[in-house]
């Protein structure tokens, strides 16, 4: 599967690609569970002509807070909180992904001049 892009000559900017990107992600991740569920449920199919599919039971164990005393639950100094960041990309709709567009050639005279804004 490959992504054809309307204007090969024109670059994407990078938040564009990471879309379209995250597109072919999701639908290899479908494809992904749709034949792995044909592995588990017919074990003939685990073998193919360049690839051969073992399927293993794994054990961990876990924690079950449902099962932690009120004072564990509550003791600030078990506890942490942990940052993170995450890019979430959305789709614009076709009118404002043109007019985007647009915007982007008027600006394009001074290129040099862009800003970061990361808030933390």
């Amino acid at each position: 599967m490959s992504f054809q892009f309307a204007n090969p000559a024109r670059a994407l900017s990078p938040v564009d690609e990471l879309g379209h990107l995250r597109k072919q992600i999701a639908h290899l991740k479908a494809r992904e569970a749709e034949l792995r569920a044909v592995l588990l449920s017919d074990p003939r199919a685990c073998a193919g002509e360049r690839f051969h599919a073992t399927i293993r039971i794994h054990e961990q164990r876990v924690l079950r807070r449902d099962r932690l005393p009120d004072t564990v639950l509550n003791d600030a100094t078990l506890w942490e909180t942990r940052k993170s960041r995450h890019v979430i990309v959305d789709e614009l709709p076709v009118e404002t992904a043109r007019s985007q567009a647009a915007l982007e050639l008027q600006s394009n005279a001074d290129d040099d001049d862009f800003a970061v804004i990361e808030p933390f």
